[in-house]
C-alpha cells in the first residue's frame, strides 16, 4: 500500500505504490474542529469513490476493510499484522471521510491509493488470488471481523493514520516528510524491516535521462562530472533531508519525487556517464512500517501492541 498530507501550502499528491505500499503521498487540510463531525456519528456504510469510472459506490463496512487489507497488505503476513492493518484501514477511511467528503462528490473516500487507499472488490479479489482465492478470504476475513469497528484514536477522533512498506529500521516524522507536526506520527524503531529480502534496492540513470528529469522541475544538470550529485544532510532515520545538485540544494523527499525512488533514504554513486542511486526501504516511512508489523507480529506482539507501537499516544478504541 500496499501506502493525504497538505503542507500547508504545499500538495504533496504523487504516490509510488503497489498493493504493498499505501498512502505514499499525502494531502492535508487543516479545518476547524467544529467542522469536523463527532466520532459518535456512526454509519454502517461507506461510499467510496471508484477512481476508474469516477463513480460512487455505497457498500458495508465489513466489504469495504476486507477489500482494503486485501489490497494494502499480503494475505501471508501474520494474522495480528493483518489485524492492525484492518484497524488502520478503517481509521483512515473514517479520517478522510470526516474531511474529504465534499471534495469527493459525497464519497468517503477514495479508492485511489496513490492518494487515499487501495480497495480491491471480490471479482478482483478472485482474479488477483485465483485458485487460492477462498483460502486467502478466509485469512483476511477473520482478521478484519476480529477487530471490525476498531480504530485509532487521538483525542477522541480518528488518527491520521498513514502506513508505507518497510523503512530501513526507523520510521520518520510526519513533520520532517511532509512539514507538519502531528503528535503521534513520530519517528520509532523498526528493527524488523532491515531483514527484509527487497530492503534495498539499486536504479541506474544515465546523465540524459536525469537531464530531462531534472530539467522539468527548473534544476540544471550537465552530466555527473559537471554536476556532482551528493547528499547534504540525513535526519535520524537515514531519511535523506537535503541534496546537492550541483549547487542546488533540494530536499531528499523532492529528490525521490522527481526520480520516482523506492523511499528518501538513499545513496548516491557515479557510475560511466550518469548515477547509481541505493534505495533504502520502500515508501515515505511515516507511520505503520507493514513490513515491520509482521515481523513484530511474528516475534508474539499482538495487533494493539504493533498499532500503540507506530502510532505512539493513541489508543485503539470501538467507533460506536
Amino acid at each position: 500500500m500496499k501506502k493525504y498530507f497538505l503542507l500547508c501550502t504545499v500538495l504533496c499528491a504523487m504516490m509510488v505504490l503497489t498493493p504493498l505500499l499505501s498512502v505514499e503521498y499525502i494531502k492535508y487540510e487543516k479545518l476547524n474542529d467544529e467542522s469536523v463531525p463527532s466520532v459518535e456519528e456512526k454509519n454502517d456504510t461507506i461510499k467510496v469513490m471508484l477512481s476508474n469510472t469516477g463513480s460512487v459506490k455505497e457498500m458495508n463496512i465489513r466489504e469495504y476493510v476486507i477489500g482494503s487489507v486485501a489490497g494494502e497488505m499480503p494475505s501471508n503476513y501474520h494474522s495480528e499484522a493483518l489485524k492492525a492493518q484492518a484497524v488502520v484501514c478503517f481509521t483512515f477511511a473514517k479520517y478522510i471521510s470526516l474531511r474529504d467528503s465534499e471534495k469527493l462528490g459525497g464519497a468517503d473516500i477514495s479508492d485511489d491509493s496513490r492518494v487515499y487507499q487501495s480497495y480491491i472488490d471480490i471479482d478482483r479479489r478472485k482474479e488477483r488470488w485465483k485458485d487460492d482465492f477462498e483460502k486467502n478470504e478466509k485469512i483476511v476475513s477473520e482478521a478484519v471481523d476480529a477487530v471490525l469497528g476498531e480504530y485509532i484514536d487521538y483525542n477522541g477522533e480518528p488518527a491520521m493514520a498513514v502506513y508505507f512498506d518497510k523503512c530501513y529500521g526507523r520510521t520518520e516524522s510526519c513533520e520532517n516528510v511532509w512539514g507538519r507536526e502531528v503528535p503521534y506520527l513520530i519517528g520509532v524503531t523498526s528493527d524488523g524491516d532491515k531483514l527484509a529480502p527487497d530492503a534495498q534496492s539499486d536504479v541506474n540513470f544515465k546523465d540524459k535521462e536525469l537531464a530531462d528529469l531534472f530539467g522539468k522541475n527548473q534544476i540544471d544538470y550537465k552530466n555527473s562530472s559537471e554536476t556532482p550529485i551528493s547528499v547534504a544532510d540525513r535526519f535520524d532515520s537515514g531519511v535523506v533531508k537535503t541534496v546537492l545538485i550541483g549547487k542546488k540544494e533540494i530536499t531528499g523527499v523532492r529528490f525521490r519525487e522527481i526520480l520516482n525512488l523506492k523511499s528518501a533514504d538513499f545513496k548516491t554513486g557515479k557510475t560511466d556517464g550518469g548515477y547509481k542511486i541505493t534505495c533504502y526501504g520502500n515508501g515515505h516511512f511515516v507511520g505503520m512500517s507493514q513490513y515491520g508489523a509482521d515481523y513484530m507480529a511474528r516475534q508474539g506482539s499482538s495487533y494493539e501492541e504493533i498499532l500503540s507501537h507506530y502510532y505512539p499516544g493513541t489508543a485503539v478504541k470501538n467507533y460506536s
